[in-house]
């Protein structure tokens, strides 16, 4: 008996029970081609707008062309009330409405700013944000030229007119991300995310179904009674499996869909081995807190849904409350993000990713911490046969 007895016994254990197969292998798989498949487009395009135009002249008309021939834009519905228009809205059919003013040629004729108003349902961020941006930059980009034509008909040249409607422009420079491509920024973080879920639940399962089935005073006297030996000979076929899971991942993203990479991908996949390592100390800290099997799979599932709201990418550190900021630190997953960041988009020197890999090696040290409270759980039949 030993390491590599515990090993085969955990090996003929995944060919038990399914569900292990499931936990580590497939499932992980399918949630990469799923989310892969689901935003492989990049960018939103041609979200649907309702228009209302109560000119109806030739210059109202080409707004509507203007507004329909936008990437991000699709002119669906054209409504002759507001009312109905917003009900489009509210329904979730539209993301936004252009309102155009019956007065809009004439005003335009006489000088006088006319009526235009853009709705958008911020209920969705990103739909009802590019929509907005999208209405906004088609009228100014109208107003502007409209402009530019009354100055050349006064006698001014184009480049004068030009300078003279817009005389201070902005040169922007996008440094990460430059094609503000939504695969990049969401897939990139949903794919590990999703790992590290399967990764603990996976954990959790395969030591707690020991206490469940009774076989946990058996698991460690394969191991001559040395908790972190069974802990090992336990976790060594799930991390080389989730190692090749997590290794199938990145070349998913950075040699088939092409994400951006200008740091190393050899860092990456060290860190990935890390933070798949953290997660498994994490399944064992649920354990410890309680053996009961579906209170530590209902604990593992909690931490692993809410790791994406933690890691800074949705929602700022800097604008958390110094306690939530401070949460963070305890998912894996915030520290192997930053790692990804740094190297994949900003290509930061590899002294970097010290930090976040340290970090994450902390975790290593909870088996060590709990592994006695683990011995007593597997010696003490009162803690056998929970569901």
């Amino acid at each position: 008996m030993g390491l590599g007895a515990l090993v085969l016994r955990e090996i003929k254990m995944i060919r038990q029970k399914k569900l292990l197969l499931w936990l580590s292998v497939f499932l992980p798989l399918l949630s990469f081609i799923f989310f892969a498949t689901l935003f492989s487009k990049g960018v939103a395009t041609e979200l649907p707008v309702v228009v209302v135009d109560n000119d109806g002249s030739s210059l109202s008309r080409k707004l509507i062309k203007m507004v329909d021939q936008t990437q991000s834009i699709q002119v669906v519905f054209k409504e002759t009330s507001l009312s109905d228009a917003k009900m489009h809205l509210y329904e979730g059919e539209a993301y936004g409405i252009l309102y155009i003013g019956d007065e809009f040629s004439k005003d335009i004729y006489q000088g006088i700013a006319p009526k235009v108003v853009s709705y958008y349902n911020n209920s969705f961020l990103l739909p009802g944000g590019l929509v907005n941006k999208g209405l906004t930059t088609v009228v100014k980009t109208f107003a502007a030229g409209l402009s530019m034509q009354s100055k050349m008909k006064k006698g001014m040249s184009e480049d004068q007119a030009l300078i003279a409607t817009v005389p201070i422009s902005i040169d922007t420079h996008v440094l990460v991300n430059p094609t503000t491509n939504y695969f990049y920024y969401l897939v990139t973080a949903l794919l590990p995310v999703m790992l590290q879920i399967f990764v603990v639940m996976c954990t959790v399962y395969a030591i707690g179904t020991e206490f469940r089935d009774r076989t946990s005073s058996e698991w460690l006297e394969c191991a001559r009674g040395n908790m972190l030996v069974a802990l090992m000979g336990k976790l060594i076929p799930y991390i080389l499996i989730f190692s090749i899971v997590g290794l199938f991942m990145n070349s998913l993203l950075f040699n088939y869909f092409n994400v951006p990479n200008e740091g190393s991908l050899f860092i990456l996949n060290v860190g990935l081995l890390v933070m798949i390592i953290a997660d498994m100390s994490m399944g064992i800290l649920f354990l410890c807190l309680n053996p009961s099997l579906r209170m530590a799979m209902s604990f593992s599932s909690f931490y692993g849904a809410v790791a994406f709201s933690f890691s800074g990418l949705t929602f700022p550190f800097h604008s958390m409350p110094p306690l939530a900021e401070g949460l963070s630190k305890l998912w894996p997953f915030t520290q192997y993000l930053e790692l990804l960041i740094g190297q994949a988009f900003r290509g930061l020197i590899w002294y970097s990713t010290l930090l976040p890999i340290g970090l994450m090696l902390i975790f290593v040290f909870i088996p060590i911490v709990f592994s006695r409270k683990m011995k007593i759980f597997c010696l003490n039949d009162k803690y056998w046969g929970r569901l």
